[in-house]
């Protein structure tokens, strides 16, 4: 054990410095061992009772060759740790501090749109989307196509033989039959007046359009108010196709002025009379359009019209007894196409574009000759 280990340092302190005032002429040898003595001795100041020791120093690692800049009184010390990113949160901060983004949230309320009338996705517009509304109206709405042989004044009337209390009179001088709401194709047989039953000025065509809807009645009812089916004859293939008018309709909701005068089924759900003039025969043609317009909301209306097809369409038959026709899928090429104007079967869709498309009537038309009408769905372009 060494006498620093002994003595604490203030008193070795005196000692030592003591001995060499006392002894000034000492050998050079002794003041040398008490140099090494004095080396040897921890000069550092000892912790205070019950603190732990100060950490050996020499065995540290080097010093930095920066300048330490050393700290006002008082003030805390400079963070030496390497500044945290900005974009971090600091541990323990609450989750409403953390930064958001600056999109609000979708509403919840929000949700695809439907065909109810309602703006389901909130983008300001109701069943705009084309294609939305068209199985709908072929549940929920009825074309009626009439037919009489003679004696039907143009104009309005409620009823048309047994329809509507019947879905199909196919029997007696007036005629009429509605779609059924599955889209098929729905026909009467023509009765003439003429010779050998051939159809002429006296016989006339009629239509009818209604919707119902006990789930949904406002939209049922702003379809039929809406909505209107137009029907146009002509003579001398005067007939106008994939055309903004026949004659003044849509300008009006009828006329019966030659050479095209029209008719439509406007809102109030009965039957809209057109008579023919002179013989109907090979150059005679009808037109047909289904028209929405709602001047509140003009892309429901043009997207509705766009999502329905009403077919018009004529068969020659040579038997009185072949009715095969009537609840068809299809009538010649339709409703694959919307044309179908050549040969013995032919149908002329409304296209979903507003606008009349004819359908050439074939041969001398009479007693043997079909009528039909369908309503249907139309595909989303």
């Amino acid at each position: 054990m060494t006498l620093a280990d002994r003595l604490p340092t203030a008193a070795l302190c005196l000692l030592f410095s003591g001995c060499l005032t006392e002894f000034p002429d000492a050998a050079p040898e002794q003041r040398a061992s008490v140099d090494a003595r004095l080396i040897e001795v921890d000069w550092s100041p000892r912790p205070a009772d019950g603190a732990p020791p100060a950490p050996d120093r020499r065995d540290a690692a080097p010093e930095s060759d920066a300048l330490a800049t050393p700290a006002l009184d008082g003030a805390p010390a400079a963070d030496t740790d390497p500044p945290r990113d900005a974009a971090s949160r600091p541990d323990g901060a609450d989750d409403a501090e953390a930064p958001r983004d600056a999109t609000p949230p979708p509403d919840p309320a929000c949700v695809a749109e439907a065909c109810n009338g309602r703006d389901d996705d909130c983008d300001g517009a109701v069943d705009e989307d084309v294609g939305l509304c068209g199985p709908y109206v072929e549940t929920h709405c009825e074309v009626w196509l009439a037919f009489a042989g003679s004696g039907q004044n143009p104009g309005v009337v409620p009823t048309w033989g047994d329809c509507p209390g019947s879905a199909r009179d196919n029997s007696g001088n007036h005629r009429c039959v509605g779609t059924r709401r599955d889209g098929r194709f729905r026909s009467i047989r023509l009765s003439g007046s003429g010779t050998l039953g051939g159809v002429n000025g006296d016989a006339a065509i009629g239509l009818r359009f209604v919707c119902s809807d006990e789930s949904a009645p406002e939209l049922a009812e702003w379809i039929q108010t809406h909505c209107s089916v137009f029907l146009g004859w002509t003579d001398l293939n005067l007939g106008p196709d994939n055309s903004d008018t026949w004659g003044p309709c849509p300008g009006v909701p009828a006329s019966y002025a030659l050479p095209l005068p029209c008719v439509s089924t406007t809102t109030n759900g009965t039957f809209h009379a057109l008579r023919f003039a002179g013989d109907v025969d090979g150059n005679d043609d009808l037109g047909v359009a289904f028209r929405c317009v709602d001047d509140a909301q003009p892309a429901r209306a043009a997207a509705l019209a766009a999502s329905a097809e009403v077919f018009l369409a004529q068969l020659r038959i040579l038997t009185l007894f072949d009715d095969d026709k009537n609840g068809d899928a299809e009538w010649g090429l339709c409703p694959g196409q919307s044309r179908d104007n050549d040969g013995d079967e032919r149908c002329i869709g409304t296209f979903g574009d507003q606008r009349f498309h004819r359908l050439d009537l074939a041969g001398n038309v009479d007693y043997l000759d079909v009528l039909g009408i369908s309503l249907r769905a139309r595909r989303a372009p």
